[in-house]
């Protein structure tokens, strides 16, 4: 979801954009992902000098409700000049990105916030914020679809086949939780792999 806030009713405050990030499902963890976006900067100070060389703070951090973690910080107006890439030019619209470690699954909200030199020549003029919550998911690994698909065929959990098949089952994953090749968050197709295997080995494995 991406979204677009606008700070308070001071004269042309910045606006920040974050780019639409899609729920996601990854077998493994952690995970890398960018968020990106643009800021746009009319300034307060009125003809002539409308761009994001103003800019004194932005900084993007996610958070899951209990942690969050700082993906981007920067203050100043150099610091921000270098990482924008104003040499010195910079434009009243510009592009951001921040890399984002993802650790676990969770739901995430990732805030960006800036200030800006206003016509004050002050930084606390306003400070805006973008919040677009995610979904990270895990798929589902072999042993959960093994262990469902035994006690469809009326195998009794926790029995010595039980334990048997799904031990196999476990076994038989990739590093990555793959089965066969099949990446688990292919998940049909990864289903239909896991009992395959379930049906050739549950005698064996008695």
């Amino acid at each position: 979801m991406s979204a677009i806030v606008t700070g308070t009713a001071f004269a042309n405050p910045p606006i920040i954009t974050v780019d639409e990030i899609p729920d996601m499902e990854f077998a493994t963890f952690p995970q890398a992902y960018t968020v990106t976006g643009f800021v746009t900067h009319d300034s307060a100070t009125g003809p002539g000098t409308k761009n994001v060389c103003r800019l004194t703070f932005f900084e993007v951090i996610v958070g899951n409700g209990t942690a969050t973690t700082t993906l981007l910080s920067l203050t100043g107006t150099t610091t921000i000049s270098t990482y924008f890439g104003w040499l010195p030019d910079c434009f009243e619209t510009d592009t951001w990105s921040a890399d984002w470690s993802i650790l676990a699954p969770g739901i995430y909200t990732v805030v960006v916030t800036a200030k800006h030199m206003g016509a004050s020549d002050t930084d606390d003029e306003v400070t805006l914020i973008t919040e677009t919550p995610v979904v990270i998911a895990l798929c589902p690994a072999a042993p959960s679809y093994a262990a469902h698909y035994l006690q469809e065929l009326g195998v009794k959990s926790g029995s010595k086949l039980y334990k048997n098949v799904v031990s196999l089952v476990a076994k038989h994953m990739g590093p990555t939780t793959d089965f066969d090749g099949i990446a688990a968050c292919d998940e049909i197709p990864y289903e239909v792999a896991v009992r395959a295997f379930v049906d050739a080995n549950r005698t064996i494995a008695k």
